[in-house]
């Protein structure tokens, strides 16, 4: 909290250094002066991006220990905390090392939004409903098995944690036997953890009959943003993972791995057409 006076009264106020202006509520303002309140056409974005549209603002005296100087104050009718923001903060020097605690609430806005979406920031995959990823094979396709592939040493243990949580959560499913069977290849990832991409470029890619449908370009969505206002953004975790596949698609995308057979009963990265099949999906959504 930074000390000051406005209008030679006391007054404390949040230091936001993401704030661009200085924000008071009408009520708190009335306390210290009675100036008139100039209008403005200026509207707010908040840390949710909801609009707070100002009933304008007052320039007022600002005294900051031997600091004096003439500010805009933007006046809202919201009872907010009185905010500091960086347009005052060009204009006063504060004394930042005699600012014992500064009250930050990211922390607890943030905390605050995870809690009202939790379902939203769950970890849990995602699980589409009503949708299975269904493949086709060619006209006289026999299939393909292939050995297990051996796995370096060093890596083994982390390969093997990998596909018990694969199975703890649901996205492979063990099996005593299966005519398909391709063989993994494990990708250390930067941070060390193990990503399995299995083969399916020696099994089943090539005789697939692939789904076709148009993937977005960059040109054609920049366009389509043309005139816009407001925009969002749908980001998937794990997009092709929040997919299941029909459960005879699901014998045919059979991995072998050392520790045995498992068929994938979502759709996974490496598979033809699985980019045509996902984006079918999405742009039935809107």
């Amino acid at each position: 909290m930074i000390n000051l006076k406005i209008e030679n009264k006391s007054c404390s106020m949040e230091l936001d250094t993401g704030g661009a202006v200085s924000l008071m509520s009408i009520r708190n303002f009335r306390k210290i002066s009675n100036k008139q309140i100039k209008p403005t056409n200026i509207v707010f974005k908040t840390y949710k991006r909801d609009s707070l549209i100002p009933l304008g603002y007052v320039t007022v005296g600002v005294q900051y220990k031997n600091q004096k100087v003439n500010l805009n104050l933007y006046i809202v009718k919201e009872n907010l905390d009185t905010i500091l923001g960086r347009e005052w903060l060009y204009k006063i020097h504060l004394d930042w090392l005699a600012i014992k605690a500064i009250r930050a609430k990211t922390e607890q806005n943030l905390n605050n939004l995870l809690r009202e979406y939790k379902d939203i920031f769950d970890d849990k995959l995602g699980e589409i409903s009503n949708y299975e990823a269904k493949l086709k094979l060619r006209p006289g396709v026999k299939p393909i098995f292939c050995r297990v592939r051996t796995v370096p040493y060093a890596l083994k243990g982390r390969v093997e944690n990998e596909i018990d949580r694969l199975e703890k959560e649901g996205i492979i499913e063990k099996v005593e036997s299966s005519e398909w069977a391709t063989p993994i290849v494990p990708v250390v990832k930067t941070d060390g953890s193990i990503r399995l991409c299995a083969d399916y470029s020696v099994t089943l890619n090539p005789n697939l009959i692939v789904p076709q449908h148009p993937l977005p370009r960059l040109e054609e969505i920049f366009a389509s943003l043309n005139m816009g206002k407001q925009f969002t953004k749908l980001d998937f975790k794990h997009a092709y993972l929040q997919m299941k596949v029909h459960p005879e698609s699901q014998k045919l995308m059979t991995i072998n791995t050392h520790k045995g057979l498992y068929v994938c009963k979502r759709l996974v990265y490496g598979l033809n057409g699985a980019p045509a099949i996902w984006q079918r999906y999405v742009d039935g959504l809107f």
